[in-house]
């Protein structure tokens, strides 16, 4: 019987699971001044605001000069960045330690931030974390978040779920959005916390009055996924919209997935290309493979089998698997492409030895048939060993058969019946007739074992060894 071949991966999920607080609190210039230079400060604020980053930094400088600790460390970023100055990595770090030595928080948040990335110094995050604490202790929000993911990541103190914890909830209690954030994700994982997804949501949602794109997102990702509370697809897409409308990608391809699906708002294939085209355009790897899969079928979309390969192949090229997997498909289909064995195998392949078992069996199937690589039995039984035991049910089925038939590996029916067993479960009727056909040939004692197996058995999961 012939193997049966995927050619979908299905649609993907974009996930943000990353925060990167601490850096993104890196470009802000600082917005208090001491009572007496702050119409010069405001003034100085004013210019940069507007872009005006010769006179800003003039200003700043003036009031440096003059031993404003919070205007060093403003003309110590636009040194750093190269605003209104030359750039000077040596000028922003002397700068920001002249701050820290007046005691300023963000001169020595900033002064952390150089010990940490190596920039202008040698790398010390034992020296950074010192520097965190210091202004920590004096109140200052940004800085309990970042060493707050210093204990939870180890770096230059030790490992410590309970003290990233305590910074994280002291500086989220003063309203800083990031630390919120950071607080509802380890309630979310339950980390350093007992997990508790009310504890979560209610921190994102904290964090989503402010506006914060990232908590719009998560908050919107646990109703999508119900995760621990109530499923809510309608206020799911609610608070995608808004992440969306900041421009953040994830947010733009999962709130196109809900159009696409007409899950949770009015279904809408144009309203979820156009989104998924937005989050394309910023590289988000999930929104190109599912903008290809519209254009491959011409929904919400002119027809264009090439532009869908184009996509494809800029998030296969980034590693992305299931891009990978589709454009191997394509390629041994000769859709958009010509028709090439070798490259599908190639793409297979990448995606295969990341543990993906759709791209598992599809290599297998080239393997069978000889289609760009020299036939081989034995290589496609392997593969589909490898894909039947992720739970891909295309693959249960073809090994089921393989192993009945003993194609490249020794015959055995029970097996054979326990793979076709767990294909029928996950709702394949053509493997529930070839079981029902196999058992029927097998004896009380094979029909036990086999449902044994069944009942033992568990997904395996990761890439191949």
């Amino acid at each position: 019987m012939p193997m049966a071949f995927r050619s979908s991966s299905g649609t993907a999920v974009a996930r943000v699971r990353l925060r990167r607080v601490f850096a993104l609190a890196l470009i802000s210039l600082v917005a208090a001044a001491p009572v007496a230079a702050g119409g010069a400060f405001d003034e100085a604020l004013a210019a940069y605001d507007r872009g005006d980053f010769t006179t800003a930094a003039q200003g700043f400088e003036s009031l440096a000069d003059a031993g404003n600790a919070d205007a060093m460390t403003n003309l110590g970023l636009m040194h750093l960045h190269g605003e209104g100055v030359a750039r000077d990595e040596q000028r922003a770090i002397a700068l920001f330690s002249q701050a820290a030595a007046a005691g300023r928080p963000y001169g020595l948040f900033h002064l952390a931030g150089m010990y940490r990335d190596g920039t202008g110094v040698r790398q010390d995050y034992r020296q950074a974390a010192d520097l965190l604490r210091q202004a920590a202790q004096a109140g200052h929000a940004e800085s309990m978040t970042a060493l707050a993911i210093f204990h939870r990541r180890g770096w230059g103190v030790e490992k410590d779920a309970a003290a990233a914890r305590e910074w994280c909830r002291r500086a989220a209690e003063t309203g800083y959005p990031p630390a919120q954030v950071e607080l509802g994700r380890l309630y979310e994982k339950g980390e350093g916390v007992a997990r508790d997804p009310v504890q979560a949501v209610r921190w994102y949602r904290a964090a989503t009055e402010s506006g914060f794109p990232l908590a719009q997102f998560n908050l919107a990702t646990m109703l999508d996924e119900g995760s621990g509370i109530p499923q809510n697809r309608t206020e799911a897409a609610v608070w995608y919209r808004r992440a969306a409308e900041a421009g953040l990608a994830r947010a733009q391809a999962n709130l196109g997935r809900l159009y696409e699906a007409g899950d949770g708002v009015a279904k809408d294939e144009a309203e979820a290309a156009r989104l998924y085209g937005l989050a394309a355009e910023q590289g988000d790897l999930t929104a190109q493979y599912n903008l290809a899969n519209l254009m491959l079928a011409g929904r919400g979309t002119a027809e264009d089998p090439e532009g869908a390969v184009a996509w494809l192949r800029k998030a296969a090229d980034r590693g992305y698997f299931r891009a990978q997997t589709m454009l191997g498909v394509l390629y041994e289909k000769g859709h958009g492409v010509t028709r090439d064995g070798i490259e599908a195998a190639r793409w297979f392949r990448s995606a295969a030895q990341q543990g993906f078992a759709p791209a598992m069996n599809n290599l297998a199937y080239l393997y069978a048939e000889g289609i760009g690589v020299d036939r081989d039995p034995a290589r496609a039984a392997e593969w589909l060993g490898h894909a039947a035991a992720r739970g891909d049910s295309v693959a249960q089925f073809n090994y089921g058969w393989t192993l009945e038939s003993g194609d490249g590996i020794a015959p055995d029916k029970v097996q054979a019946l326990m793979w076709f067993g767990l294909a029928a479960t996950a709702g394949m009727a053509q493997a529930a007739d070839r079981g029902r056909a196999l058992a029927a040939t097998l004896s009380a004692a094979e029909l036990d074992r086999a449902e044994t197996i069944i009942r033992d058995w568990r997904p395996v999961q990761g890439m191949v060894e």
